[in-house]
């Protein structure tokens, strides 16, 4: 592997670290400072780096993406919209677009497909 494919890949597995990363500090601060304002606004910036992080990802390094982790990037992205924001639409199209992928690459990713049409399920509803 060359060493710019190998800095991708570092870079992309530092984001989606981040990701969760972000989301975990907003969840850890949700429960004790509903009611503070500063609180739910560094909440809300919280739950906007970790989209930001997966959005790079997908934007940035789709092209390094095998197709289960490009699934799992457009789950996760899906999820924290759906759960987090009122972007249903863009929860969708994410939802869409890995539901798509599934499709494509057949029985190789039922432990995602499931997950996939539950999460589509939700948001329709």
């Amino acid at each position: 592997m060359n060493n710019a494919k190998q800095s991708d890949i570092a870079v992309r597995q530092q984001l989606i670290s981040s990701s969760d990363e972000f989301l975990k500090s907003a969840h850890s601060l949700a429960p004790r400072n509903v009611k503070s304002e500063v609180y739910v606004t560094y909440y809300n910036k919280l739950i906007k780096c970790s989209v930001s992080c997966l959005l790079i990802v997908v934007e940035r390094y789709k092209a390094t993406l095998d197709a289960g982790l490009e699934v799992s990037v457009y789950l996760k992205l899906s999820q924290i919209l759906f759960n987090e924001t009122v972007s249903y639409d863009l929860a969708s199209d994410y939802c869409l677009k890995a539901l798509q992928l599934i499709s494509r690459t057949g029985d190789t990713m039922s432990n995602f497909k499931l997950k996939a049409q539950v999460l589509n399920f939700q948001i329709q509803v």
